[in-house]
């Protein structure tokens, strides 16, 4: 893919308490959680906070897209209208 800057961040994208991510997943796309919230891991469980409402939603949220080396135009291109058809 030329002309593309890898420089540049990918940024965040919200679906929405895991709906965007079955939706795309019934489309054939895998997703993960893209943020995880220091105060749900069971490492950080003795510092648990109530408190971190961004960190939570956040965590609850954002999902990283499939992103690789070698993805195609093509593939871009349906996993962005595929991600834009569910809302």
């Amino acid at each position: 893919m030329k002309g593309l800057n890898y420089r540049k961040s990918v940024g965040w994208l919200s679906t929405g308490n895991g709906e965007g991510s079955l939706g795309l997943l019934k489309k054939g796309i895998e997703t993960r959680n893209g943020f995880f919230s220091t105060n749900r891991l069971k490492i950080f469980k003795k510092f648990h906070s109530k408190d971190l409402k961004n960190s939570d939603h956040l965590s609850k949220n954002v999902i990283c897209l499939p992103l690789f080396n070698g993805i195609k135009s093509s593939e871009i291109k349906y996993i962005v209208k595929s991600f834009l058809s569910l809302r």
